[in-house]
This record gives structure tokens, C-alpha cells and sequence, in this order.
């Protein structure tokens, strides 16, 4: 018993001093909340857009953004001309090449008077702590952090042992909001793989521009994050402090600005006439009914796995309604019982089921991808058609100009979040299908009715499924390349295209002995939930 005692004695100690030292770890309520502006507002955008508005009445604009470089240029010009507020919402805003470009920006618009509200997940923000305060630091921009860890390292090391269950909940949203006029929701996070810019890989991905009734929907979801108990406001220092770190880091910033726009990127970027076009109706937008889906913000705090508001649920639901066809791309597919369970009914209605995911070699979580390997075989046996990206599926995202350098290629991985119902129902966002993002993360959806976009979308599916871009995954008899037996049936077999003739693979393409005997071995460890 003593001893029993004295343990319980210094676990208290430990947690008292980890939920004292850490700032964030027992959330405070917001005392005084924010909102984003109320419409109608008299600004550049409003008047831009509205005479569109008023010849579609009930119904929102969209445009897809399926080009990294494209995105960033849509980007920085709506920053460039936005006249009241900004709000930004991410998992990531990455301190490199492009994220300080975007920073760059958002410093120029708080010095114009534009207020801006920039709602980041705590989880890797830790690496970006300066960057984030010289941000703060402006009287215009305010930032806050959500699910609040400790800043020092080691007490988020103890965060994960005390309390293991809330900090793997994170908020995964992503929104660009301007002037409460026009918003920008999908899968990007802000730095340069997804702005088409990494030297390494870079990830083919997806975002879709709203304007019209829609955007107040997603700035009330903005609103109840930003108000949330879980959003952490970042602390204020001393002026002394803030002066050294700004002068180094506003020098940081406007030197990187120079050298950005002054590359091959930068000047490629320059032509580009994004954000022109959209705003001048020169790129005509698909103008259709919609819905926003998101989760609660306390969705981290933990609330009960079956939950009928959850987003990923809700998608599920819709899916009832399909009568023909069901086209998903996840970059993260781990269906788990609750998956393999919705998949049984669709197809026991004959529902036919497409699948694009990322391959082993494409993908940037290879533990993800171990979760998704315990299930391809039963997926292809329900009659899913199953096709995963390579590696080197440059056609999508890539032009000659849209990398730093051309000594070497840069990788290519999958992170486009998109559902497709019967060529009529679209989904939109940052949502993977998979156990983390059905229980775990907050996510938001936007869903556009009608045909227009839905037939966007399955060109994407399409160029995504390519033979050029995507193996085809199959079950067949085959031949053993050794010793020219048959083998049993249900043997995965990967076709493709390489230098335009077909190509069959028989084990895992791109993938070294040691490290598929290292994802074999993480299959099956009992980690599914947090994957």
C-alpha cells in the first residue's frame, strides 16, 4: 500500500506540474469573442461579385484549384486586395520558402489596417514559435493556437503520457476567408509542397473557391473555432524581446520575398493571372447549391466515436442516396470495420465503388499506408475498383517552371480529399477517410450539388486514374516469375504505363525488401485508431 501511495503521490506531482507549466493544457474560455464581418460589405471583392450574385439567387459560385502554383497565385493576390479582414484556419503554415512569401503578405495587409485572425493546430507549431510571434506581434494580426501543448518539448513529450487521448485530436480544417466574400476550403496547408514549390515532393491536391451565400457559413465555422475554449491566444512579451526577434525575422521574411520571386518559381508565378481572371469573371465560376459540413470544435475534447454530426458520418449518409456510382480519392485510406461495414451495403445495392489512394511509394505517412495494406486484398475481393498514385505522377500538378531547381525530379504523393456521388453530389475539403479523421480530427466538407461540378471533379478522377499517373490494383491468377507455377488465386497484381507500354508488377512497386517487411510488421501492429 505505501508504496501504491507514494506512486500516486508523485504522479500527482508530475501532472500538476505539466498542467501548470503548460499553457493551453487546461483550456480557458475566450472572454471576449470574435466575429467576422456581417454582409453586406462594401469592399473591392463585394462589388466584383455582385451583380453574379444576384442573377443566381439561393445558389454560391466555386471554382476548383487542383495546381499548387495556382493556388499560391489565387492567394496572394486576394491578400493583396482584401480591404477589411483575412481569417486563416490550418493544420500547417510552414516557415519555408512560400510560407514566408504568404507572411510576407499578410504583414503588408496588416500594415494597410486589414485585421487579421490566423487560427493555427498546435501540433507543429512548436518549430514555427518565433515565426508565429513576429506574426502576433503586429496590432492588426492576432494568432491563436488550438489544443494548446506545452512549448517546451519535453513537457509535450509528457503531454502524450498524461494525456495521451486529447492530444492526438487536432484540428485538420483548412480556410481562407476574405473580407467575409470569398473563402478557399480543401486539403492545403500553407508551405511549399502544397504551393507546387518543394525540392523533394510535392503533393497533388485540391481546394475549391466560394463565393456568395456560402462564405458566411464558413466564416460562422471559423467564428466558433476562434471562440472556442481550445483556441489559446499566443502570450505577449516584453518590447525588447519582440524588437530582436522582429528585426531578425522581418529581414528573414523580406529577404526570402526577393529571392522567391526572383527564381525560376518566382518569375513563372508572376505570369500567372489567377486571381485576375477569377475576380473579373474572365474565369467563370459554377454557380450551384451547396452545404458546409464541420465538426464541432470540441469534437477534441473527446465526445462519443459514434456521433451523427461527426463530418465523416455525415458523407456516409448521403452516400444512401447513390444510384449508380461512388468515386472517392483519399490520400489516407484506412476504412477499418466501420468502412469495410459501408462498403458491404454499397455494394450489396450493386453500387459500383472507385478508389484512388496513394500507393507505398507516394506515400508521405508509410505507417498510414500499413493500415490501408491490411485491407486492399478484402477491398478488391467487394469489388472495389482500386487504383493508387505514383510517385512519379507529375502530369497533375507540375509544370516546367513549377520547381526550384531540375537536377531531379521531386516525388509526387496524393493529398487531394474528394467524394463523387452519381456524377451529381461533390465533396470537397479536408476529411480523409480513416479512422483519425472520422474520430479524432475536426475537419470541414464543402458539398456542391448539380452536374457542372460533378463533371470537374470526374475529369480529376480521371486524370488521378491514368495509367500514367496510378496503378491499377487487380486480383488475378498469375504465373511465378521463379519457377513458373500457378499460384492460388486473389494474387494483387499492380498495371501501368511506363514509356507508353503496359507493365505488370507482382510485389509492391518501388518499395525495398527491408522497408516492406518494415510496413508488414507495422500492419499489424493494434495502432489502427491513430492512424
Amino acid at each position: 500500500m505505501k508504496t501504491k501511495e507514494i506512486l500516486a503521490i508523485l504522479l500527482g506531482i508530475a501532472v500538476s506540474l505539466t498542467l501548470t507549466a503548460c499553457i493551453g493544457m487546461s483550456p480557458k474560455k475566450v472572454s471576449v469573442p470574435e466575429y467576422a464581418l456581417q454582409v453586406p460589405v462594401n469592399s473591392y471583392l463585394s462589388r466584383q461579385f455582385e451583380q453574379s450574385i444576384k442573377k443566381n439567387p439561393g445558389l454560391s459560385g466555386f471554382h476548383l484549384l487542383d495546381n499548387g502554383q495556382d493556388t499560391l497565385s489565387l492567394v496572394s493576390y486576394l491578400i493583396d486586395h482584401s480591404e477589411r479582414t483575412l481569417d486563416l484556419q490550418y493544420f500547417i503554415f510552414h516557415n519555408d520558402k512560400t510560407g514566408k512569401l504568404v507572411a510576407y503578405k499578410l504583414l503588408k495587409a496588416a500594415d494597410r489596417g486589414v485585421k487579421i485572425r490566423i487560427l493555427l493546430d498546435d501540433m507543429f507549431a512548436i518549430s514555427q514559435e518565433d515565426f508565429l510571434d513576429a506574426l502576433n506581434a503586429h496590432p492588426n494580426i492576432s494568432v491563436k493556437l488550438y489544443n494548446r501543448l506545452s512549448k517546451k518539448k519535453w513537457l509535450r513529450a509528457v503531454n502524450f503520457l498524461t494525456d495521451f487521448a486529447r492530444v492526438n485530436r487536432r484540428m485538420h480544417n483548412k480556410a481562407f476567408i476574405v473580407d467575409n466574400q470569398l473563402a478557399i476550403v480543401g486539403g492545403r496547408n500553407i508551405g511549399d509542397a502544397y504551393y507546387t514549390a518543394k525540392i523533394k515532393y510535392l503533393f497533388s491536391d485540391l481546394d475549391v473557391v466560394s463565393v456568395g451565400p456560402i462564405v458566411p457559413e464558413i466564416s460562422q465555422s471559423f467564428d466558433e473555432y476562434w471562440n472556442a475554449k481550445w483556441a489559446a491566444k499566443l502570450p505577449t512579451y516584453d518590447s525588447k524581446y519582440l524588437k530582436e526577434i522582429m528585426a531578425d525575422i522581418m529581414i528573414d521574411i523580406k529577404e526570402n520575398y526577393k529571392t522567391v520571386m526572383g527564381s525560376v518559381y518566382g518569375r513563372s508565378l508572376r505570369k500567372l493571372r489567377v486571381g485576375h481572371d477569377l475576380v473579373s469573371g474572365k474565369t467563370p465560376l459554377i454557380w450551384a447549391s451547396y452545404n458546409v459540413l464541420y465538426d464541432p470544435p470540441s469534437k477534441v475534447g473527446g465526445l462519443k466515436k459514434k456521433n451523427i454530426n461527426f463530418v465523416e458520418s455525415r458523407i456516409i449518409e448521403y452516400t444512401r442516396y447513390a444510384q449508380d456510382e461512388v468515386s472517392v480519392v483519399s490520400p489516407y485510406f484506412i476504412p477499418s470495420r466501420f468502412g469495410m461495414g459501408w462498403i458491404k451495403k454499397l455494394r450489396r445495392n450493386s453500387i459500383k465503388i472507385s478508389l484512388v489512394t496513394n500507393s507505398f511509394a507516394s506515400n508521405d505517412t508509410p505507417v498510414a499506408h500499413g493500415g490501408y495494406k491490411r485491407y486492399r486484398k478484402r477491398l478488391l475481393k467487394r469489388g472495389v475498383s482500386l487504383f493508387e498514385f505514383k510517385p512519379d505522377a507529375f502530369s497533375i500538378e507540375r509544370s516546367d517552371n513549377a520547381v526550384w531547381y531540375k537536377k531531379e525530379l521531386p516525388r509526387s504523393s496524393l493529398h487531394s480529399k474528394a467524394l463523387l456521388i452519381d456524377d451529381k453530389y461533390v465533396f470537397i475539403g479536408s476529411v480523409n477517410l480513416s479512422p483519425r479523421s472520422r474520430y479524432m480530427n475536426t475537419e470541414i466538407v464543402i458539398v456542391i450539388y448539380g452536374p457542372q461540378m460533378a463533371k470537374k471533379i470526374k475529369n480529376l478522377f480521371n486524370i488521378y486514374k491514368d495509367p500514367k499517373n496510378s496503378y491499377q490494383v487487380v486480383l488475378r491468377k498469375r504465373k511465378s516469375d521463379d519457377f513458373d507455377l500457378e499460384t492460388p488465386e486473389n494474387e494483387i497484381v499492380w498495371l501501368t504505363q511506363e514509356k507508353g507500354k503496359s507493365v505488370e508488377y507482382y510485389q509492391e512497386p518501388d518499395v525495398w525488401l527491408l522497408k516492406k517487411l518494415g510496413i508488414s510488421i507495422l500492419s499489424f501492429l493494434p495502432i489502427e485508431g491513430l492512424l
